[in-house]
């Protein structure tokens, strides 16, 4: 199928604030997404990972639909995969029920998403 592009928004929090980082992901099977690192996001010229500024979780992630090659993407930590896979089909903006998340980022560790088919 022909990739469709989409943007999403990941929260980090500690309970005491919060954080939503844009993300961009390209409906590519085992790419890395892009995150807004400060100066926005897109296709190209954005980083493939967040720097945590604070320790706590990452507890919500929402998704436009409309992904035609990708459906879940899994979270990487420093570069290495964890245990933890977003489903897209669970996250779509469009629900208000998404699942919560409660998946550990300690400050200083580079969070990035690689996209599955």
């Amino acid at each position: 199928m022909v990739a469709a592009p989409q943007f999403a928004t990941m929260v980090i929090s500690n309970g005491a604030s919060s954080i939503n980082v844009d993300v961009y992901c390209s409906d590519v099977v085992n790419a890395n997404t892009n995150m807004d690192s400060g100066g926005g996001v897109g296709g190209t010229g954005s980083l493939t990972y967040f720097k945590a500024p604070i320790t706590g979780r990452i507890v919500d992630f929402s998704i436009l639909t409309g992904m035609t090659d990708t459906t879940a993407a899994k979270v990487t930590i420093n570069g290495s995969a964890t245990k933890s896979t977003i489903r897209f089909a669970n996250h779509l903006n469009t629900l208000n029920s998404r699942p919560l998340l409660n998946i550990p980022i300690n400050a200083g560790e580079d969070i990035g998403l690689i996209q599955l088919a």
